[in-house]
């Protein structure tokens, strides 16, 4: 999976970024089989930075469309 940072916002001691995952479905996903379906996925984070790392982060990947991208429910 490649993924391309869309976006990056700085908000004192929070880093949201936003993202877009490309791939390829070729492994077992969540007990599905590959199906060689390509797939594009919306991510978004949140990133706490103390003393200069990270320190908490909180992630929201669009599932339910990778799901209907690779077949594993309909669209």
């Amino acid at each position: 999976m490649n993924v391309i940072i869309d976006d990056v916002i700085d908000a004192g001691d929070k880093v949201v970024t936003r993202a877009t995952g490309y791939g390829t479905h070729t492994g077992e996903f969540r007990g599905m089989a590959p199906t060689g379906r390509r797939i594009e996925v919306r991510i978004i984070s949140i990133s706490r930075i103390a003393g200069g790392r990270i320190v908490e982060r909180w992630e929201n990947m669009a599932t339910m469309t990778l799901m209907q991208q690779i077949g594993a429910i309909p669209e």
